[in-house]
């Protein structure tokens, strides 16, 4: 079964690859033509589930009208009547077989959408996480460059009161041996 031009565009705009910058540097514009082609497979499937329905009536009405054809062929000869009725059950074999390939192609796109919007889900997952691991990796170093720089600021501190005290018996050494010496 031939694809109907607009699957066929979408499917080539999909298979057109990305630089990681292009991927990486627009997720929300990823995800909205993740939505749009959605949407757009979601409206190509119901124009042909439209047209789908509109060959099915079509189909009906032969039928009725192949039926009603039979019938009449039946009663006008019954000599005539296995050529007939070979020929009907053809036709109504044939028409079989279109509507339960209709059928299939309507399954296939259907089946075709919901993969497609699973895994636009899988991947909009996969960038929330993502970004959750990378802002709770940002939250650790910060806490860790707070600690530290509040570890450095208390050393420096321990430091700066080490040398004061040395610094005052230094000064208390050095006035009592000047006091020892005047005393003398």
């Amino acid at each position: 079964p031939e694809k109907p031009d607009d699957v066929v565009a979408l499917e080539s705009e999909r298979a057109v690859p990305q630089s990681h910058e292009d991927q990486a540097a627009s997720p929300a514009a990823d995800l909205q033509k993740g939505e749009d082609d959605v949407d757009k497979m979601r409206r190509l499937l119901e124009e042909e589930l439209q047209a789908a329905k509109a060959r099915m009536e079509e189909a009906m009405q032969e039928k009725v009208r192949v039926l009603a054809e039979a019938e009449a062929l039946r009663q006008r000869s019954a000599a005539d009547n296995s050529n007939t009725t070979r020929r009907l059950e053809e036709q109504l074999a044939a028409e079989r077989k279109r509507a339960e390939e209709e059928a299939d192609r309507r399954r296939t796109l259907e089946e075709k959408i919901e993969a497609e919007r699973r895994r636009k889900e899988q991947a909009a997952e996969a960038r929330e996480l993502k970004r959750m691991q990378e802002e709770e990796e940002a939250q650790r170093m910060y806490e860790e460059a707070v600690a530290a720089a509040q570890r450095r600021m208390e050393e420096e501190k321990r430091q700066a009161d080490e040398r004061a005290v040395t610094k005052r018996a230094a000064e208390e050494a050095a006035r009592i041996q000047r006091a020892h010496l005047e005393a003398e």
